[in-house]
């Protein structure tokens, strides 16, 4: 007891077993919501190793970014979630999808102050890219 876990195991946390399932069923049906926050919190940065493995899959943008260190979830921009390397290949690729905001800091608590500091950032982080939104 006493022991923190940073984020409980799933299967789908590293570029590589992210590809496996959707390697293996090679459906169109099937894409990847690309959530960085996921990556960081089991240890793996987002952008250097499992972006690369990925991108073919990716169909959305979950924008929510976490430190490395603690697993706290923390505005865009503000933890080691390789968010400007992310716009970056959205704005190189022309990404038109959705990009989407945690509406919470912590696992299952609704946070309407951090979605709105999350959005703020977010924004600020477009206009640095120079990405344009609706």
């Amino acid at each position: 007891m006493g022991e923190h876990v940073v984020n409980p195991p799933f299967y789908v946390d590293t570029g590589d077993r992210a590809r496996d399932i959707l390697g293996t069923i090679n459906s169109p049906h099937l894409r990847l919501a690309f959530d960085p926050a996921n990556f960081i919190r089991a240890q793996v940065l987002p952008m250097t190793d499992a972006y690369p493995l990925v991108k073919d899959y990716i169909s959305y943008i979950h924008m929510k970014d976490a430190r490395i260190n603690t697993g706290e979830v923390v505005p865009p921009g503000e933890g080691d979630g390789e968010i400007r390397k992310l716009l970056a290949a959205l704005k190189e690729k022309n990404y038109s999808g959705v990009i989407s905001i945690e509406p919470k800091g912590r696992p299952g608590i609704a946070d309407p102050d951090f979605f709105i500091i999350a959005a703020k950032a977010l924004k600020r982080l477009l206009r640095e890219a120079g990405i344009s939104w609706k």
